[in-house]
């Protein structure tokens, strides 16, 4: 068989070996020089990487191919097709050492984009969140980063600001916008089909607008957590946790509207705080006896009652003339049937 005809059977081979990521080097390969040609050492290697089961095998391989052959016209598809099975490598502490080692072997920018995306979200399996933030950090940008290692980067930062560690608060807000803008533009991975697409919008996006709320109420922006958390309420309207959130947000600017109203004298302005004052104690208690209400004969309902109960009573007792009647029959409103 002609060597210009092995090498584009092999190109082929490759390429659904790492399913659709390896479009684009194929066009680069199309581009290339007729002399770019797969030798048969080049080939036995390349056939080599392909068939062994395992991702040690394939990095170990990949490796040795890369020193001999760096230029080789396979290497975009080899380096995706082993991308691919070290991601998909199931002991934890194996994915990470083989992704360090990986992305040791780039050499361009568009490679170490890839290879970094891939240890980054190792890190992340073994929950080395400050790693994994570095890693991604020292990328020229993050926006064309797979939005579903965007999202677990945004719920490893939710989690840290729950630990009370404030250092990846801002950058997994931006991380948080930017997964958003992809989803709500619809931008599906590659690796994706239509249905599990859709399957993945509906859970991950009300997941973020929570997760962005969150953490700006950790940043002290009640307002902006109100905002994104009241679109969570809207893709999620049966998550307790949202209007619990929500509830938290509100209760934040009410104590600071509060604070400033008595420092204000009497006139309009100090008027019109005051509504504002009074609005936002009645959206505090609306969306608490809406999370009291969806977490009933949950596993949540003690915890969420535990949290937001004392606050409901002395508010809505003190909107009330000292009242708690019609308090119960506000949240049964609001319960599931």
């Amino acid at each position: 068989m002609p060597m210009k005809l092995t090498s584009r059977l092999l190109v082929c081979s490759l390429a659904i070996a790492a399913l659709s990521v390896a479009a684009p080097a194929i066009a680069q390969e199309k581009a290339a020089p007729l002399a770019r040609q797969i030798d048969a050492d080049e080939n036995r290697q390349i056939t080599d990487i392909v068939r062994v089961t395992t991702a040690t095998q394939k990095v170990q391989l990949l490796t040795a191919f890369l020193a001999a052959h760096p230029g080789s016209v396979a290497r975009p598809n080899l380096l995706a097709h082993v991308g691919i099975s070290i991601s998909r490598e199931q002991d934890t502490a194996v994915r990470v050492d083989l992704a360090e080692k990986f992305l040791g072997l780039m050499t361009t920018d568009s490679e170490r984009r890839s290879a970094s995306a891939i240890l980054a979200d190792a890190y992340l399996k073994v929950n080395r969140v400050d790693d994994a933030f570095q890693t991604i950090a020292i990328l020229p940008s993050p926006e064309s980063l797979d939005l579903r290692l965007l999202a677990r980067l945004v719920s490893a930062g939710v989690e840290e600001t729950r630990q009370r560690n404030l250092k990846h608060l801002m950058v997994s807000r931006k991380y948080g916008e930017l997964a958003i803008r992809a989803i709500e533009a619809d931008q599906m991975p590659a690796v994706m089909s239509p249905i599990p697409w859709k399957e993945y919008k509906g859970k991950t996006l009300p997941s973020l607008y929570q997760s962005l709320g969150l953490l700006a109420l950790q940043a002290g922006l009640p307002v902006d957590a109100m905002t994104h958390l009241q679109v969570a309420v809207e893709l999620a309207p049966d998550d307790p946790m949202n209007y619990n959130y929500l509830g938290a947000a509100a209760n934040e600017e009410y104590s600071k509207a509060s604070q400033q109203l008595k420092q204000m004298p009497a006139g309009p302005p100090r008027d019109a705080l005051g509504q504002k004052t009074f609005e936002l104690l009645n959206q505090v208690i609306d969306a608490y006896a809406h999370a009291l209400a969806l977490s009933s004969g949950t596993p949540l309902e003690e915890t969420i009652r535990g949290q937001v109960w004392a606050d409901v009573e002395s508010y809505y007792k003190f909107l009330h003339k000292g009242s708690l009647d019609g308090l119960q029959a506000l949240i049964d409103k609001y319960k599931k049937e």
